[in-house]
Parts: structure tokens; C-alpha cells; sequence
């Protein structure tokens, strides 16, 4: 998951300061802060919701881009909402762990490559990055989440990763274009 890769990489390249990572990803766990972690583990990066974006959730088909007269499903557009928990006993290193990955979001607010390859645009239908925002809950959000996980509340920031595009299954249709008419209306000169 690149966006574990970015955190990893800004933690582990954090001058004068060793958050304990030993160049090992996996000290940044996928799981729930609340479950049972091993105790190398430094921080959970948990997805704890998702959702669809409603501004590109009914798209039109999308023309192919080499034969106009195939038309692909629009791609599912997603929103990831993560929970970000320093895990560490000592408290001040949670701080200081906290406030480096907010200032790498807020550096690179955005993914342009996933292993190494830039990112598709689904036929049109996506962007071609996915941007990571801060978000921050209402209380009642917040207490619900960590009451959810049986756990006391702990220090914690969350993410929201949009739009991710899931590509359609379906194969390219064929289906001619519709053709646009404009009416005009005025005057307008002949031309001899």
C-alpha cells in the first residue's frame, strides 16, 4: 500500500530523530490499534471506513481511446477513510511521530505513482492522483470509533485517500456516439 510506503519513508527519513522503525514496514501495522500487536509494532495505519464520492459516482460510459465506437463502465469512486495511531509507550515520541506524518500529508497532499507507475485515470473517468487529506471527527464520531474497538481513546489522526477508481469488470461496449445539435439562433451573413 503506498501510502504505508510514503509514511515509512518520511518516519525512517526524519533527520535526528529514530521513531524505532529499523527499516522494517511492517512496525506500521495494517490492523485495528485495538487489536493485539506485537510489541515492535510503532503505529497502526487502520482503514476504518470507506465510502463513495457522490460527485463521480454516476458518470456516463467512457469512450475508448482508440476505437470510438466502444464505450467502457465508469469506475467505482471510492473514498478511504484511515486512522492513523502512534502505538509506542512513551508518549512524547507519539507526539513527535504524530506531528511528522501531519507534516508529510501536508507536504505531499497527493500520489502520483503506485509501485513505481503513474497512476491510471480509468479511461477518463478518474484523476490521475489520489490526494490525502487530514479529516477531523466530531466527538461523537470520535468517542463512538474507539468505544466501537472496546479501547480507550488514544492520541490518533485520521486520513480520508480519494478518489480511488475501481475499474468495471464489464468489457467495453459497442455503442455509436450520439451526435450534439446546437441550435442557433440570430442573424448571421452569408458568406458568397
Amino acid at each position: 500500500m503506498q501510502l504505508r510506503r510514503s509514511i515509512f519513508d518520511a518516519l525512517q527519513n526524519t533527520a535526528d530523530t529514530d521513531f524505532g522503525l529499523g527499516g522494517d514496514i511492517d512496525r506500521i501495522t495494517l490492523s485495528s490499534p485495538a487489536s493485539k500487536l506485537d510489541d515492535n509494532v510503532v503505529a497502526s495505519l487502520y482503514l476504518y471506513r470507506f465510502g463513495i464520492n457522490p460527485a463521480l459516482r454516476n458518470q456516463p460510459a467512457l469512450p475508448d481511446r482508440n476505437d470510438a465506437t466502444l464505450f467502457h463502465s465508469p469506475p467505482l469512486p471510492l473514498k478511504l477513510h484511515f486512522l492513523f495511531t502512534p502505538m509506542l509507550d512513551e508518549e512524547s515520541t507519539n507526539l513527535l511521530l504524530l506531528g511528522r506524518v501531519l507534516q508529510h500529508m501536508h507536504d505531499e497532499p497527493v500520489i502520483t505513482t503506485l509501485n513505481g507507475e503513474p497512476i491510471d485515470d480509468s479511461h477518463g473517468g478518474a484523476d490521475m492522483m489520489l490526494r490525502r487529506t487530514p479529516e477531523e471527527l466530531e466527538p461523537e464520531a470520535l468517542s463512538g470509533l474507539w468505544s466501537a474497538f472496546n479501547s480507550s481513546l488514544r492520541l490518533a489522526a485520521f486520513f480520508k485517500l480519494e478518489t480511488i477508481a475501481i475499474a468495471s469488470g464489464l468489457p467495453p461496449r459497442r455503442q455509436p456516439r450520439a451526435q450534439l445539435v446546437t441550435p442557433v439562433v440570430g442573424l448571421m451573413e452569408r458568406q458568397p
